[in-house]
């Protein structure tokens, strides 16, 4: 099936390896090797006497024909990687942190297995600090779900969860517990994100954007949902002017996100943390006056970037 003017990738049975380094390594026909003394007690072949095949190489076609000369029942894989040396098919030295790392393992086991998924999905996570400790938490937090359930039918639970918090935040709006009801959006808040993280790992591994509407549903209704509960927290002592503090607080932490530079920006974009401050002042009745605040401070820090970038 092999023609002359064909290229042969030739991958070993059961090798798991580093894409981007593979992808590198191979822009011309190679035998990709490591040292023999970090590779071979890992049971990576030897092919000299300083080198170790690392189980992936890249030859022409034509090379093949060689096969014909040998016995029906050779091993086919070490027999090509030999006719590929004897023909002048030059080894590429890779990093040996490729095999100290665990990111090119000939056989895994288990342990193996689940020590670089772990590793795998940590990268896909999102280095959020903790001027966001909200978003920093549910980043961390999310990465760690999605080990347990991506690729599961219960992918989609967080998302799940979060619309079922917000249907029971509107409840305790209609029946006048803003308290209650801005807990379960702060838990809204964490559940969305939560879903975010889940969905972001579960596209990197399948390369499918795994969105919904009720996601879009979360992320327009978040805010909305924070604004009434906050108004409806202190609408017995200013009536409706109770719903202006709250507007101004969105509407300034949406142009914060908008504009800010990328080191404060995750701080105004997080929910959760700010969910779980006016929650807990709402129940001894400040929810409105921390609110007024945190939109003064917000007011401030944008003056001052925006006087700095003048």
């Amino acid at each position: 099936m092999i023609g002359p003017d064909d290229e042969m990738l030739l991958i070993s049975n059961g090798l798991l390896v580093d894409d981007d380094a593979a992808v590198a390594a191979l822009e011309e026909p190679s035998v990709l090797a490591f040292p023999a003394d970090l590779a071979v007690p890992l049971g990576f072949e030897r092919i000299d006497l300083g080198l170790a095949w690392s189980g992936i190489l890249l030859a022409p076609g034509k090379l093949t024909s060689d096969l014909q000369h040998l016995p029906g029942d050779v091993d086919a894989v070490s027999s090509l990687l030999r006719i590929a040396l004897q023909h002048g098919v030059p080894p590429v030295l890779l990093d040996r942190k490729l095999l100290a790392k665990g990111d090119w393992q000939l056989a895994p086991d288990a342990d193996a297995l689940a020590v670089r998924e772990k590793r795998w999905i940590d990268a896909q996570r999102e280095r959020i600090s903790f001027r966001a400790p909200g978003m920093a938490v549910a980043e961390r937090a999310g990465a760690r779900l999605a080990r347990d359930i991506v690729g599961r039918k219960t992918e989609i639970a967080p998302t799940l969860l979060a619309v079922a918090c917000a249907i029971a935040a509107m409840f305790a709006a209609w029946f006048e517990l803003p308290g209650y009801g801005l807990v379960l959006t702060t838990a809204v808040a964490l559940f969305r994100h939560l879903a975010v993280v889940v969905q972001r790992i579960s596209a990197a591994g399948t390369g499918k954007d795994h969105s919904t509407h009720l996601q879009a549903i979360l992320d327009y209704g978040l805010d909305p949902l924070f604004i009434i509960l906050l108004g409806l927290s202190a609408y017995g002592a200013l009536g409706w002017m109770s719903f202006f503090i709250p507007l101004v607080l969105f509407g300034l932490l949406r142009l914060g996100e908008r504009y800010a530079n990328e080191r404060w920006r995750r701080t105004y974009t997080d929910r959760v943390g700010l969910g779980v401050l006016l929650s807990v002042t709402a129940f001894f009745h400040l929810a409105a006056e921390v609110a007024a605040v945190l939109a003064l401070i917000v007011l401030a820090s944008r003056f001052f970037n925006g006087a700095r970038a003048s």
